[in-house]
């Protein structure tokens, strides 16, 4: 029914649609929210056309994400998104934050909406309520964009979180979704420097399927936004890391190198 009321076309408004879901059991509620999310985000096959309504979109996506429950009796904290994106918490989660950002794209503005940042804000602190919460590492695949948009906010809210790999639930989550960014620009490179400089043994102990990711941007690090006098920045890593581990990393480097080396002055 929710899909049929806001089937391309159909005029509507995301609060009474709220209103009606809130008077329903919580478990039904996340079943309709993981459900109907995925089109939501996309009404149409194509992506061609602008949204129709996409600030009642973002509403009614906030909203339902309000609504949905947590999964699960583990008190792991999440560390694979694409586990994340077969739940309810985090379908509705990154389905929010694609509508977010599609319709800035799309209505060209040039800072995020305040009522969005509030939003950013509780998918923050979703995980100091339960650590299960997959919503700040949904948020951290978004990081590049938000510190393109709102680069105060960025450095109020974010910045921080990415000073280190730390040992805590809420680093690990946040640093698993930074691994999967939709988008890794020379500012969030920037950003991320120095804890990538040094994350290698927190990484290879407590988030191994971010290993691969953390290879590539870390080498990506060492061959384009490293100077010569800086020869020691990889020892942290190369001096820790298997020789297997190591040599794919040189492999990245070189490849990186030869690629810029190939580029016409």
């Amino acid at each position: 029914m929710l899909l049929i009321l806001t089937r391309p076309g159909a005029d509507w408004e995301a609060e009474p649609l709220l209103t009606q879901l809130r008077k329903l059991p919580r478990q039904q509620t996340s079943a309709i929210a993981q459900n109907v999310a995925y089109t939501l985000m996309r009404p149409t096959a194509t992506q061609e056309e602008d949204l129709e309504q996409p600030d009642e979109r973002c509403k009614l996506l906030f909203g339902l994400w309000r609504l949905t429950l947590l999964e699960g009796d583990s008190d792991i904290e999440p560390r694979d998104p694409n586990e994340a994106n077969s739940t309810a918490r985090g379908v509705v989660a990154n389905a929010f934050l694609e509508t977010v950002f599609r319709t800035m794209h799309e209505q060209k503005k040039e800072s995020i909406d305040p009522a969005y940042l509030l939003a950013f804000s509780e998918f923050l602190e979703a995980q100091d309520k339960d650590v299960r919460d997959p919503s700040p590492m949904m948020l951290a695949r978004y990081a590049a964009h938000i510190q393109h948009w709102d680069n105060e906010w960025f450095d109020r809210k974010i910045a921080v979180k990415l000073n280190e790999i730390a040992d805590t639930p809420q680093s690990r989550s946040f640093w698993a979704g930074i691994f999967t960014a939709n988008n890794v620009t020379d500012a969030l490179m920037v950003s991320t420097r120095s804890a990538l400089r040094t994350g290698w043994l927190q990484v290879s102990t407590e988030l191994p399927g971010s290993i691969e990711a953390y290879i590539d941007l870390h080498s990506a690090q060492f061959a384009y936004y490293t100077e010569p006098e800086e020869s020691t920045w990889a020892d942290p890593f190369t001096l820790n890391a298997p020789a297997a581990t190591r040599a794919r990393w040189i492999r990245n480097v070189a490849h990186r190198v030869s690629r810029v080396d190939s580029f016409p002055e």
